[in-house]
């Protein structure tokens, strides 16, 4: 945000809240001591031992008439410390967060993105009118009990929206058989936050890639010369190299370069 931050969240009217480790539920522009405290399991246990969090956000839900939650977490240690079945009794209906290329704390950055260039920028009915399985550039929103198909494991937090074990055989079928899962490299998140200005449009080749990673489409997507499974997708001056597992119906994102480092150790 920079030195606008405290302008930009008061212009937009909405409800901000902040879920510190330490501190509980904050409004973004509480002070609070500088401080070093992950959340290890001896913080959750002290937050777990009553439902403090969710009785503050409930009441605050009714207090101020909430109607929409958009739930940034990111990392499932710090979501689970609300009880979201509690919440779904409030005023509020909620949407959760998941990023199409990072999971965890690694998701944070596309959150604050699309909070700054987009959520911030709506209106109250148009945030109370974003559905289920929508997408704002890599970021996807969904409700609680959405099946979570074509996305990394890390998007199956919550009990009721893991599939069956039926819907996991289909979904680890073979070639052919639905969507096709993703993952990627520790080297292709470094090149990430490398490369950030470039946020958007990886994200949108990563999801052109995950709908036919396997048919050549002459010089966008090529096959790496001597290999089977390795490719390379054009994305102006950069490359993405990313490898499949027909076997497990799987990509594997590997590097986003610039053309001239790129194919370092690719030939």
């Amino acid at each position: 945000f920079g030195t606008e931050r405290e302008q930009r969240l008061a212009e937009s009217g909405h409800h901000l809240l902040l879920l510190s480790g330490l501190y509980g539920l904050l409004g973004p522009s509480e002070p609070i001591q500088l401080y070093s405290c992950p959340l290890n399991p001896q913080v959750v246990a002290l937050w777990e031992n009553a439902p403090v969090l969710t009785d503050v956000l409930c009441e605050y839900i009714e207090v101020n008439c909430i109607r929409r939650i958009i739930d940034l977490t990111a990392m499932d240690d710090y979501r689970h410390l609300i009880d979201w079945t509690q919440v779904a009794d409030t005023t509020a209906d909620v949407l959760h967060c998941f990023d199409r290329i990072v999971a965890g704390e690694q998701a944070l950055t596309a959150f604050g993105m699309c909070l700054k260039n987009r959520l911030l920028g709506m209106t109250e009915d148009q945030i109370i009118a974003l559905p289920s399985e929508h997408q704002l550039d890599t970021v996807i929103f969904r409700s609680l009990g959405a099946a979570p198909y074509g996305f990394p494991s890390e998007v199956r937090p919550f009990a009721d929206s893991r599939p069956s074990p039926s819907e996991q055989a289909h979904d680890e079928s073979p070639l052919g058989a639905g969507p096709w899962r993703f993952d990627s490299t520790k080297e292709f998140r470094k090149d990430m936050r490398k490369h950030m200005n470039h946020f958007t449009k990886i994200g949108q080749a990563t999801v052109d890639v995950c709908h036919d990673p396997i048919t050549p489409r002459g010089d966008k997507v090529k096959r790496i010369q001597g290999s089977a499974d390795s490719w390379r997708y054009r994305l102006d001056d950069f490359r993405l190299f990313y490898r499949t597992d027909q076997r497990n119906h799987k990509v594997v994102f590997e590097r986003f370069a610039p053309r001239g480092d790129a194919y370092k150790g690719k030939r």
